[in-house]
């Protein structure tokens, strides 16, 4: 049996009460208010539950037409209808109920059947258009979904083909943070916020939507002075949020040029375009244009081809030789990985590192270097060669995984070798992102005999405050730090005074990026051990680094 919904009679004759009552008790919970100022109090305390109200106009305290105005100024009449009832049914009295907000009008005396059947209909059409709109709006802001936005989208433009449209995407930076800090309830009411103001600067033929979390989608008719004055505005407004968060917006602009592609691409376009800014201070606006295109299209090349240049061994380890700067001999090398595209050739780790790194497929490209290095040095050790320490690149997303340990474990056992053969480089920045449970693998490596290095000491803001506690045998300085040390007098005094803290705390140093004799000679004034740049060698495919270093060690 079904929920029965729940009506309010307002009357101040109870015979006109218990009459309605009688006549719909079966079919309704009935709750009932003799006056106006009754009736606000119940539909206050029940306005989640009331579905619909019968109310009398002419009353004492609040007559019916003061209840409708109560109603409408508290926001209840769009979600309860009512229906007016009065012995004075003359059609100013209709016309003025309506006027203020009323469903319905009914003469009295009743009847019976009509009563019945015009309640059935409002209760009907409320619930109706309340899943109607819960479907096209937005609960908490009011605004379209993305769906309805994308359906009502396409009908503008199919109907405006005279028009430049463009899809502006929002977004507020740094947002979840705000609502750990600010809490739940003060981040629902910045996006309620803004929403106002969003849909404040939106025509008859314009569009408000919200996509998801703090993301708005705007569809504004193009005219850049326009559109940059009402954006510049949107801005500042809300900034002037009651709570000072201080919000940094940043708008990602699409030139719709046909109406044919997807919504989902459009607006896809235009969170490209905003991705381009976040993090620049003074940038609010960018837009979609042929570079970010082309970059896309690229991006989506490498990311389509990754698993078949993994299994066609595209990928190649590249050997860059360290140097003892004492004994001016080799130390070891890093393994690099250099892509060799069979059309686009050489490709930059630049290029597509970073993208593995988002996607996740950097712990396959790492396990093949890993394996291929260990290869190598298997290959060195079955030809007699003296072992020389290679260290290979462990990225964040690898100390993360939980079967790290029992993967590089595997590759090592896989091979015969030890694990001091292989020495593992993490970089600075993966230790600052969450120190305490990098230190505690670390820890863990350290323990099986796998020699750490810090990669890129300088790049990241942890350095001095971290070295403390930090499971590390050696640290590699950022060779743009080093550089950038080394060009003045200031610089050297500082780089002398790190170098110096880091090896009598007993740590190994490497300088990277050393390219001149002036900076092999300064950075050897200064007390570091050995060094890795292209003053001595470039990077090299594993044959040549043999045949250049391993024979003849």
């Amino acid at each position: 049996m079904s929920e029965k919904n729940t009506i309010l009679i307002v009357d101040d004759k109870e015979v006109n009460r218990e009459c309605l009552i009688k006549l719909l008790e079966d079919d309704y919970n009935i709750l009932e208010a003799c006056d106006g100022e009754e009736a606000i109090e119940i539909l206050d305390k029940n306005r989640d539950i009331i579905s619909a109200v019968v109310l009398d106009i002419i009353m004492p305290k609040l007559d019916g037409y003061g209840v409708l105005n109560e109603m409408s100024y508290r926001k209840m009449l769009p979600k309860i209808p009512v229906i007016v009832t009065s012995v004075d049914g003359d059609e100013a009295s209709e016309l003025k109920s309506l006027s203020l907000g009323a469903s319905d009008f009914l003469g009295k005396p009743y009847n019976p059947i009509i009563v019945k059947k015009r309640l059935q209909n409002i209760i009907h059409l409320k619930e109706t258009a309340s899943l109607v709109n819960y479907l096209q709006m937005d609960t908490l802001t009011g605004v379209y979904s993305k769906e309805t936005f994308s359906k009502k989208t396409k009908e503008i433009l199919k109907h405006s083909k005279d028009k430049k449209y463009a899809i502006v995407y929002s977004d507020i930076e740094n947002f979840q943070l705000l609502k750990d800090l600010f809490g739940e309830k003060t981040g629902d009411n910045l996006l309620v916020f803004m929403a106002k103001v969003l849909k404040h600067y939106v025509n008859d033929n314009e569009l408000c939507g919200r996509i998801e979390n703090e993301h708005f989608v705007l569809l504004k008719e193009y005219d850049k002075k326009s559109l940059h004055n009402d954006l510049d505005i949107i801005v500042k407004t809300v900034n002037d949020f009651p709570v000072n968060m201080n919000l940094r917006l940043r708008f990602g602009i699409y030139l719709i040029d046909t109406a044919k592609m997807s919504m989902h691409a459009m607006i896809n376009r235009a969170i490209l375009a905003v991705d381009t800014i976040k993090g620049r201070y003074g940038r609010y606006i960018a837009y979609y244009d042929k570079e970010i295109w082309e970059k896309q299209v690229h991006e989506q090349e490498i990311l389509n081809c990754m698993e078949d240049a993994i299994k066609e061994e595209q990928f190649k380890v590249y050997f860059q030789p360290k140097y003892d700067l004492n004994s001016e001999k080799v130390a070891g090398a890093e393994a690099l990985v250099r892509w060799v595209h069979p059309e686009k050739g050489f490709m930059n780790p630049g290029e597509f590192i970073p993208l593995f790194e988002t996607n996740g497929f950097i712990t396959e490209l790492d396990k093949f270097v890993w394996d291929k290095t260990c290869s190598y040095i298997q290959g060195w050790k079955e030809k007699g060669y003296p072992i020389v320490p290679v260290s290979v690149n462990v990225s964040r997303t690898d100390i993360y995984n939980p079967d790290f340990i029992d993967i590089i474990m595997g590759i090592i056992n896989k091979h015969g070798l030890k694990p001091e053969n292989i020495h593992l480089e993490i970089t600075e920045t993966a230790y600052t992102e969450n120190p305490h449970q990098i230190i505690e693998e670390v820890k863990k490596l350290k323990l099986l005999g796998f020699v750490i290095e810090m990669d890129d000491f300088g790049s990241g803001y942890s350095s001095l405050s971290l070295i403390a506690t930090l499971p590390a045998d050696t640290i590699k300085l950022d060779c743009s730090f080093a550089r950038q040390c080394l060009d003045n007098d200031k610089g050297v005094i500082l780089l002398s005074g790190i170098i110096n803290i880091l090896r009598s705390i007993g740590f190994d140093i490497i300088c990277e990026g050393i390219e001149t004799e002036r900076e092999r000679q300064r950075i050897m004034e200064l007390g570091c051990d050995k060094i890795q740049g292209y003053y001595y060698d470039r990077p090299m495919p594993s044959s040549s680094f043999e045949e250049k270093y391993i024979t003849k060690q």
